[in-house]
């Protein structure tokens, strides 16, 4: 499903404050997102620069490189499958806080998956050339 491309792409994703700051200090290494058209073109190798929403006048990102996808049909399941592979050890994940985020139809229509990330650079007004 995740075929390696030639030149590794950058994509763009915005994130609140909290979970921004979190990745920035290397305390989040994955990101969860439905597994929808936009995030089913990532491949491992990629990058993300995630740009934080915050107030008007700042513009905060983070660039970071794709070290693994873990898909599942349910954040639910998603749990599952990082606790068995030991990658939520240093996360506090629960799948009943994406509803916040995601509805029960798009997790069932979509299906989800867990971005393991590693963070490239940490920039106040990134510009990176795609």
């Amino acid at each position: 499903m995740y075929r390696r491309k030639e030149m590794p792409q950058i994509f763009e994703m915005k994130l609140r404050s909290d979970p921004f700051r979190r990745i920035c200090s290397g305390e989040k290494t994955i990101e969860y997102r439905l597994q929808d058209e936009k995030r089913s073109l990532l491949n491992k190798g990629d990058y993300i620069r995630f740009t934080e929403i915050a107030t008007e006048g700042t513009e905060r990102t983070v660039l970071v490189e794709i070290v693994d996808i873990i898909t599942a049909e349910s954040f639910v399941g998603l749990e599952y499958k990082l606790t068995e592979l030991g990658f939520l050890a240093n996360e506090s994940f629960a799948p009943a806080g994406m509803r916040k985020y995601y509805s029960e139809d798009d997790e069932a229509k979509y299906g989800v998956m867990g971005i393991k990330i590693k963070v490239v650079r940490v920039d106040d007004q990134s510009k990176i050339n795609a």
